[in-house]
């Protein structure tokens, strides 16, 4: 018969195996959170040289910052069907359709002006 083991050994024994759980945990969570940060990233990850035409959701002013990058694609038919749809589903946001460091298509909310 096995000897069950004493009640501070069980807790010994307890504790190294949470603390392994927990450092496991650790990793995978900065994983998770660097995994999400890339994506939350407005640059596309070495997808510049295929995927020139890129709509962007842009912040006040003019050339507004960059609040998020909702479509790259390589083809212009692409990139203007994203444009009217970007427009159809959120008509209060400003947007642009870059195309190799120019623009190629523009929209401004009416009465919101290009300030």
């Amino acid at each position: 018969m096995k000897a069950m083991p004493t009640p501070s050994a069980f807790w010994v024994e307890l504790r190294m195996l949470c603390q392994r759980i927990s450092d496991r945990n650790e990793r995978y969570a900065l994983e998770v959170h660097r995994l999400l940060q890339q994506l939350c990233n407005p640059n596309l990850h070495d997808l510049e040289s295929d995927l020139h035409f890129r709509l962007v959701q842009l912040g006040p002013g003019y050339y507004g910052e960059t609040l998020r990058v909702v479509s790259a694609s390589a083809n212009s038919t692409f990139g203007e069907a994203a444009l009217e749809a970007a427009v159809k589903h959120y008509p209060n946001c400003r947007w642009m359709l870059k195309w190799r460091g120019g623009v190629a298509g523009r929209y401004d909310p009416p009465g919101h002006g290009r300030e």
